[in-house]
């Protein structure tokens, strides 16, 4: 089942640990631009942690001329840094901007999840990163749904004595 982070942008303060953490772990250096999970400010009001976000039918793996790109059992893309020639045209396609470029190696990287631990969800102080499957974001998304409500409902009492009857 395909897995994927989702944010909550109530949560997300912009701090960019998650940033900072995938560097250290993915290059063991403290530079969060080799991070491959990047913090984005939407003005004015909010900041996104953007990452690949494993797409059904990945534009920068069908683009690659090399093949060094694929989608592994997981549904994560995989590259192969033997066939990589960081001719970039995966970095172009990809519609989120999760692609990065090692300019050492000339080799792409992309967030494998951490092989389904990832370490930014672990080390987000205000856990506003979580990993889930599209199953479980959905549950969610409808329980937050449904308390809104509620709340609503709450909140002008003449709609909840109708609803009591």
């Amino acid at each position: 089942m395909r897995q994927y982070l989702k944010v909550d942008l109530d949560k997300c303060t912009g701090c960019r640990t998650c940033e900072v953490v995938c560097a250290e772990v993915k290059t063991k250096e403290c530079n969060p631009k080799k991070s491959l999970i990047r913090v984005t400010f939407v003005p004015p009001y909010f900041f996104l942690p953007i990452n690949c976000q494993f797409c059904d039918r990945p534009p920068c793996v069908s683009s690659c001329p090399e093949s060094a790109l694929e989608v592994d059992e997981k549904h994560r893309i995989r590259v192969d840094p033997k066939k990589c020639i960081g001719c970039s045209w995966c970095l172009n396609v990809c519609p989120f901007g999760a692609i990065v470029l090692d300019e050492e190696t000339n080799v792409v990287r992309i967030c494998d999840l951490c092989n389904g631990d990832p370490e930014c969800v672990k080390a987000c102080p205000t856990n506003a990163l979580e990993l889930v499957t599209s199953e479980l974001a959905s549950i969610k998304n409808r329980f937050s749904a449904a308390q809104k409500l509620l709340a609503g409902l709450i909140s002008s009492s003449g709609i909840l004595k109708e609803v009591k009857g």
